[in-house]
């Protein structure tokens, strides 16, 4: 059984926790969701590697990147940014919806992105249940 302590983000807007007891540690939360991010690195940096304009144009769509980074894009130049923006995040449901919006726009780049996607998604999830007692779902 779930506790009364979920968070599902299905959609790219986050919603706000509707439990009023629900405590989260947010600095808690970036280490671990930047710790499963900066494990995957050379993974996603070579599953990234020839579609890396594409990726960059997305991300810049829905407002992840700055101009800068996505004129001249580098995985590394993107990892660096979406990673620093989750330290001025200081409510754990935007947290896991900037995070979501990340993951969501690479699953849209093709099947192997989308696995990985997946795949970093549902290895946050498990992370997270375990090192922080709390069900987050990093669905889209």
């Amino acid at each position: 059984t779930e506790t009364s302590q979920d968070i599902h983000h299905e959609q790219t807007t986050p919603k706000t926790p509707t439990t009023p007891d629900l405590k989260i540690d947010c600095k808690k939360l970036k280490e671990e969701i930047q710790r499963i991010f900066n494990e995957h690195f050379a993974d996603l940096n070579q599953l990234l590697k020839n579609i890396i304009q594409v990726f960059a144009d997305e991300l810049f769509s829905v407002h992840l990147i700055s101009d800068h980074v996505k004129s001249s894009p580098s995985y590394d130049a993107i990892h660096n940014e979406v990673m620093a923006a989750m330290n001025f995040q200081r409510n754990p449901s935007k947290l896991v919806g900037h995070t979501v919006l990340f993951l969501k726009t690479m699953s849209k780049l093709g099947l192997p992105q989308q696995f990985a996607a997946s795949s970093i998604a549902d290895e946050l999830t498990e992370c997270i249940k375990e090192n922080l007692k709390v069900r987050l779902a990093f669905t889209w």
